[in-house]
Order: structure tokens, then sequence, then C-alpha cells
């Protein structure tokens, strides 16, 4: 279900947003506090979390939470193709990796689906 939902999802970020989401396995939280330093090339540090209600981002509730999740190649190459439309983006590593200088909105993930499936 997944591979028909990304096959039509034709906008850059989006895409690699998606398949981080998705192949990674993180928390709605988690993909929303990355920033382009928490992504190396093959994978992305899970150290803190975008809290919704205080709108804040705070480290992960337990110390288990911090982890390296390592990303399949598609995704990677999703991530490295959304960068290289931003190359000025690539050098500022404090930058959110799917918002950049605005971090996603939690509300807008939901809509961003919608609109594709």
């Amino acid at each position: 279900m997944f591979y028909q939902f990304i096959k039509v999802v034709d906008n850059p970020i989006h895409n690699a947003l998606f398949r981080t989401l998705y192949c990674g396995g993180l928390r709605r939280g988690e993909l929303i506090a990355l920033t382009v330093g928490d992504y190396d090339g093959k994978g992305v540090k899970i150290n803190k979390t975008y809290d919704e209600h205080n709108h804040t981002v705070t480290p992960p509730k337990t110390f288990n939470s911090n982890r390296y999740v390592r990303l399949n190649k598609e995704t990677c190459d999703a991530i490295d193709n959304m960068l290289k439309l931003y190359p000025d983006i690539q050098e500022r590593n404090e930058m959110w990796l799917f918002g950049f200088d605005k971090r996603p909105a939690a509300q807008n993930l939901k809509r961003w689906k919608d609109n594709y499936y």
C-alpha cells in the first residue's frame, strides 16, 4: 500500500518526508524535529522530538528513544535529491530537514497525505 502511495507523491520534499517516516519507523514528532545535521547520507540521528501541545522541541521521553536509524537506499536517494534542489541548505546543519527555515507543521503531514491518497 505504501509503494502505491509513494508513486504518486511528486513533490520532492513530501516524497523524502513520507519515505523517512515509513521506512525509518519514526514517530511524527521525531520526524518534525529532524535537522539537516541529523542526516548523514545513510540514516538519521534521533535525539529530539517535537511536542505538538507545547510547540517546543524537547529531548525524547526515554533514554532508549535516542537512537540512530539507518535508512534504505531509496529513502537516502530521495533525501539527497531533495537537498540537491537547495544547495545552500546542505551547509546549514541547524535547518529543519523537511522545512528548512520553518519546521513542518504536524497538521500539514495529514493534509499532504490526504492530497495524494
